[in-house]
């Protein structure tokens, strides 16, 4: 079982590693030291995760199988890192290379690949994006000197083999450890996280809900004023011989140019905010839950959304009847047409005064 701290994504002091060992029932407590970097690479740069380990004792809690090198140890005397396979693989990273890591606030330091994992047990988590070094380099690294992200602990076989024992073992560690820790179970964790964020989709889902209302009536509001201020100039259009669907066309052409024009801006904005906020998110969450997002088709619904929008209007403006509403309203100010458009109208009118 894990303990962490009740503040997610928060550290701790190490004291409670000494703790857990001497609760009773512990076999054995291992602690770790969770961060985030960047491996900068020739072509792009790559987010991975941190993880300080002791090498000696890790291994006896999870499961590491090297698929080539080996494990850093303690007469290392440079930065040594393990990574997985299939990140190096799909990153060109081989044994032996040197890799820059920029670990926040302006520190950029240099890791040698001592190892490389299969793609199971510890080297599954954060998709694989993951690299092992030293505990006691990682906390001098990121300024943790002695303080830990988590301890995982393993308690007594007698104790694992009945699950109500197993139970009452994780209540009374928890007690001990008093409300500023929690103790769950490996599967707890992932679950935790697994709610964590599904409760910031859940918050984004409304806060987009409201900006696409807040949207619709905004632009509800300003095609209700375009279409009630060019009343008199659809009118004529309809008196001259204009067809609905001429209108209609209009109508939907000004529309989709308006909602480009917002649109671009909009999507730029949008993802720069969103690489701050990604910033921010990304040192508290450990564990990236695989397949989490459900799939989004913007086409689809971009297309259903500009249609629903526009569409009252365009139907509206394309009903306008020419006579009725050529003489305009009561308190709008008639406007003269073109002197060409009438130009007929008067040489007819001519021609049958000259034939009385």
């Amino acid at each position: 079982m894990t303990i962490a701290s009740s503040d997610q994504g928060q550290t701790f002091r190490a004291r409670v590693l000494r703790q857990a060992e001497e609760f009773p029932g512990v076999a054995l407590a291992v602690g770790s030291l969770w961060r985030s970097g960047t491996v900068r690479l020739a072509d792009k740069d790559r987010d991975i995760a941190l993880v300080g380990i002791d090498p000696a004792a890790d291994p006896q809690v999870r499961r590491y199988k090297l698929a080539g090198g080996r494990m850093m140890d303690e007469a290392d005397r440079i930065y040594t890192l393990v990574l997985v396979k299939t990140f190096a693989d799909d990153n060109d990273i081989h044994l032996g290379d040197d890799l820059e890591i920029d670990l926040g606030e302006r520190r950029v330091e240099t890791f040698q690949v001592t190892g490389l994992l299969e793609n199971e047990g510890a080297a599954r988590s954060s998709n694989g994006a993951i690299g092992f070094l030293r505990l006691d380099i990682a906390q001098t690294l990121f300024d943790e000197k002695g303080r830990l992200s988590q301890v995982d602990v393993v308690a007594s076989p007698a104790i694992a083999a009945d699950g109500a024992a197993l139970d009452r073992f994780k209540e009374g560690l928890g007690a001990a450890l008093g409300d500023d820790y929690t103790v769950a179970y490996p599967a707890a964790v992932g679950q935790a996280v697994n709610d964590s964020m599904a409760s910031l989709r859940s918050a984004l889902g409304i806060f987009s809900t409201i900006a696409l209302f807040v949207g619709a009536m905004l632009i509800y509001n300003t095609f209700t004023m375009t279409v009630a201020e060019r009343t008199a100039e659809i009118g004529m259009l309809r008196a001259v011989g204009a067809t609905r669907w001429q209108i209609l066309r209009l109508v939907l052409i000004e529309a989709a140019l308006m909602g480009f024009l917002g649109s671009v801006p909009g999507l730029g904005l949008g993802a720069f905010l969103a690489i701050p906020m990604l910033a921010n998110l990304r040192p508290g969450i450990r564990h990236h839950p695989a397949g989490s997002f459900s799939p989004y088709r913007p086409r689809r619904w971009s297309r259903r959304f500009w249609w629903g929008l526009s569409s009252p209007w365009s139907r509206r403006s394309s009903r306008l009847a020419g006579r009725a509403h050529l003489a305009g309203r009561s308190h709008a100010r008639p406007r003269r047409p073109p002197p060409g458009l009438l130009r007929p109208q008067r040489l007819e009118v001519r021609r049958g005064l000259a034939g009385v």
